[in-house]
């Protein structure tokens, strides 16, 4: 259920009631904590977040937006999660990126890169394919996760 905000007035008398509603409406927010540790990765590699859809025909999650993107022209454009390379030995803190609830599905993208990965929180426990050009691997992320990567 959606949030309603209350529309106050001068004069009008905070109550529990109110302050409860409030309180709820913070603990539903759709925005996770994303905690991302890094353990000797190379600059090569960087983290990935997209919205998707799921296309039941393939059995892969097509990507629609690129939440963070990587250009060589520039250094690094439009990086919404500042989980940028050289990631080396890191911890981020990722808070601005919204779990949608449109029919779309946040993704953590990743290829095959030698690198190994542990999961814990409110992401996917199975690797799902993600399609944006190829076809690499994700997890779906559904609220506060952590996310380790080593090399």
């Amino acid at each position: 259920m959606a949030y309603t905000p209350t529309t106050w007035v001068s004069g009008d008398t905070i109550d529990a009631t109110k302050l409860n509603k409030i309180e709820q409406g913070i603990v539903s927010a759709t925005i996770p904590m994303i905690k991302v540790n890094t353990n000797n990765v190379i600059s090569s590699v960087f983290v990935q977040f997209a919205y998707a859809t799921y296309n039941s025909s393939t059995g892969e999650y097509d990507v629609v937006k690129i939440l963070n993107t990587v250009s060589a022209a520039d250094g690094f454009r439009d990086w919404v999660a500042r989980a940028v390379p050289p990631l080396g030995n890191s911890t981020w803190y990722i808070t601005n990126i919204q779990v949608p609830s449109n029919g779309l599905y946040l993704v953590y993208v990743y290829f095959t890169d030698g690198l190994t990965r542990t999961f814990s929180g409110n992401i996917g426990s199975s690797e799902v394919d993600v399609y944006f050009g190829s076809v690499g691997k994700g997890r779906i992320i559904t609220g506060d996760c952590e996310i380790t990567i080593n090399y």
